[in-house]
């Protein structure tokens, strides 16, 4: 079996804690062969800590480099697009940190460059794809729960200016293309879509509860970081069914106690948990007197590193064996449209109604 070579570009504090650790795990299917970032010496960090054949601080040299296959593209939001673009012009797969871009001309780009080329897209985030989240998911659509009537999210923290451990400069995540939403509601709503489908309609509030915060991350400590987004929204989608979702996501919250997701129906309900906790799944059925575990046995081996890196082996084990991700493009787009709707209808004060694209892969 072929190995894939891979080359992250972007040497920041994901790469280091999330990625390059995962990578390491992949075995004969993949190696980490390239590291690129603009400041030289985080790329060279990254090539003596993790064993990369080369580092490189321009991206060009990265795609020039034959021995890369696909890109892990870990830049800002904002620059995800033309990063992403340039990789599939240089005839590499991609696979796309969250979001797969900022806007759907520039998502409906990418897809339309990797179907001419023949070339795969993965988006983040993966965790949908763990064992738990899988088998949540398998229940609800064989019926267990009978008639789905509504699902509860959360994407709650206390922003990432407050992550102690967080050693690159959090400033980014405050500004207009990203906040809670973004970042951190957008594994709710990949789950949601992932069970549920596409989203219909979308309506909410946002607002923008703190203005500025004093950063404790590392990466920044006691910088003064203003917000240039809502920094707290509250949302309300519709699916086909009908089912209906409710999430909330804010970077205000700093404790917090309760399900990632929970999903109700007329038989009863599946608490879905973070990937962080045992068990990460559990259900009460109607008539039941206490909450039973629902982690299959091969949960316990998927490390929380791995489970937020599951698109990638995802994208990985697509390009050996051809079959086609679940995670794509056009799924990558449709929650990019969510989003988009979310601020749209929180901006109008007006429902958001939403057509998915074509063909969307399924869970």
């Amino acid at each position: 079996m072929a190995k894939i070579g891979l080359g992250v570009v972007g040497c920041g504090d994901v790469a280091f804690r999330t990625y390059f650790p995962a990578i390491a795990t992949m075995g004969d299917r993949a190696g980490l062969v390239a590291v690129c970032d603009t400041r030289a010496e985080r790329a060279e960090k990254a090539r003596e800590h993790f064993g990369a054949a080369r580092a490189y601080a321009d991206l060009d040299a990265l795609l020039d480099d034959k021995a890369v296959d696909v890109v892990v593209n870990l830049t800002n939001v904002s620059s995800h697009a033309s990063v992403g673009m340039r990789a599939l012009q240089a005839g590499k797969h991609l696979y796309q940190e969250k979001p797969i871009a900022s806007a759907l001309k520039d998502a409906d780009a990418l897809i339309g460059e990797a179907e001419h080329r023949d070339l795969l897209i993965v988006c983040a985030p993966g965790v949908s794809l763990t064992p738990a989240r899988q088998r949540v998911a398998d229940m609800i659509r064989g019926g267990e729960l009978g008639r789905l009537a509504l699902a509860r999210a959360a994407g709650l923290t206390d922003g990432p200016a407050r992550w102690d451990d967080y050693s690159s400069d959090p400033s980014w995540f405050y500004e207009d293309d990203v906040g809670p939403l973004i970042d951190t509601g957008v594994y709710a709503v990949d789950y949601l879509v992932h069970v549920l489908g596409p989203a219909r309609r979308v309506s909410a509030f946002a607002g923008l509860v703190r203005p500025e915060v004093t950063a404790t991350a590392r990466g920044a400590a006691e910088k003064h970081v203003r917000a240039k987004t809502p920094d707290t929204y509250d949302i309300l989608l519709e699916f086909d069914g009908p089912s209906y979702a409710q999430l909330a996501c804010s970077f205000c919250v700093p404790v917090a106690r309760g399900p990632a997701v929970e999903f109700f129906g007329d038989k009863g309900t599946i608490a879905v948990w973070e990937v962080w906790d045992t068990p990460q799944a559990e259900m009460m059925l109607a008539g039941d007197t206490s909450w039973r575990p629902l982690d299959p046995a091969e949960a316990a081996s998927v490390g929380v590193e791995a489970s937020y890196v599951m698109g990638l082996s995802h994208l990985v084990d697509c390009i050996l064996t051809g079959e086609k991700p679940v995670l794509d493009g056009r799924r990558g787009r449709h929650v990019l449209e969510v989003m988009l709707a979310v601020r749209e209808s929180a901006s109008t004060g007006r429902s958001s109604e939403l057509q998915p694209f074509p063909e969307m892969a399924g869970g």
